[in-house]
């Protein structure tokens, strides 16, 4: 009879619910390493909600483990150790404290900051690391204006299976546990480009919402969407030095940004403007991290970012 993979997940935020649910639910043993101040609000289980998918529907999500003292990683084997924190936390001490403590366990990193894979891989021997993408949108409920039960909600966008990059047989272990569990997965040969066109395309639509005061009407305007029309491309050509630019170059259209805006709100089974206002405050360092790097590689490749820098800019003013 095969063993259930034992998996470490380091934060239960938005991201680490989401996919500790689903590992459960797909037969995995799930503890997570939380602060301590965090141990009261867990420790009786959670209220969480998939608005589609198999396992669409309120579920309490009970049963898995708790550790707030990094001592206490050593007294377990480990299969796998999920890092659900933003890029900007990857940096510090702990990191590689851990990665000392968890034996040859796999490791799954979902960051997608242009440094994030490095700095895993110089601790950890790339043959140990599998290399995610976040495709689902999760957040805490109820939202501003919202009257329901405080629980994390997620949702999976139409035809987006998580992709994840790694060891075949580690890969294929998580894809396995995730899609027994409700979630859609798949194995990819390379997530770099896509991590790169998604981050490419998300940070500066993030950067010109923020300015806009989150209001997607703002960010729809003639003279705000031409910025990040420029700053998308530049991101992307930043981050993707001489690959084929033809996607790239469809999607960063204004006019198909704005159609892309102006949809999007409709199928969202959620006040997407609401949602996207209150998680990417939470991580709105990663953003500017981002963008940062982005204006630091185009000076050391003497490539186009203004663009870039006038929105880091214009958040850096509102912040």
């Amino acid at each position: 009879m095969q063993r259930s993979p034992k998996i470490l997940m380091i934060g239960a935020g938005a991201v680490g619910q989401a996919y500790g649910f689903h590992l459960a639910r797909g037969g995995a043993e799930v503890t997570y390493f939380i602060k301590e101040k965090y141990r009261e609000d867990m420790a009786n289980g959670l209220v969480v909600k998939c608005l589609n998918g198999p396992a669409k529907g309120r579920h309490e999500y009970t049963g898995y483990g708790l550790i707030t003292e990094l001592a206490d990683v050593n007294a377990e084997h480990w299969d796998q150790v999920w890092l659900c924190v933003s890029s900007p936390a990857l940096r510090g001490q702990w990191l590689p404290d851990l990665v000392q403590r968890v034996g040859q366990a796999t490791i799954v990193m979902l960051q997608p900051g242009t440094d994030d894979y490095g700095l895993v891989t110089s601790l950890v021997v790339a043959d140990r690391v599998v290399h995610g993408m976040i495709t689902l949108a999760s957040y805490q409920a109820p939202l501003p204006g919202e009257e329901d039960e405080k629980a994390m909600h997620w949702w999976f966008p139409p035809l987006s299976p998580a992709p994840f990059t790694g060891d075949s047989t580690s890969v294929d272990l998580v894809t396995r546990c995730l899609k027994s569990g409700g979630m859609a997965a798949k194995h990819t040969k390379d997530i770099v480009k896509q991590l790169r066109v998604g981050s490419g395309i998300l940070m500066p639509l993030m950067a010109a919402l923020e300015m806009g005061g989150w209001r997607l009407k703002e960010l729809r305007r003639g003279r705000n969407l031409a910025l990040v029309s420029r700053a998308v491309r530049q991101a992307t050509q930043i981050s993707l030095p001489n690959q084929r630019r033809i996607l790239i170059n469809l999607i960063s259209l204004s006019i198909v940004l704005r159609l892309i805006l102006l949809i999007a709100p409709k199928v969202t089974p959620f006040d997407l403007e609401a949602m996207l206002r209150v998680h990417f405050t939470k991580v709105g360092e990663q953003t500017r991290i981002m963008l940062q790097r982005y204006i630091e590689m185009g000076r050391q490749q003497e490539q186009p970012h203004d663009a870039v820098e006038a929105l880091l800019s214009g958040i850096s003013t509102t912040h």
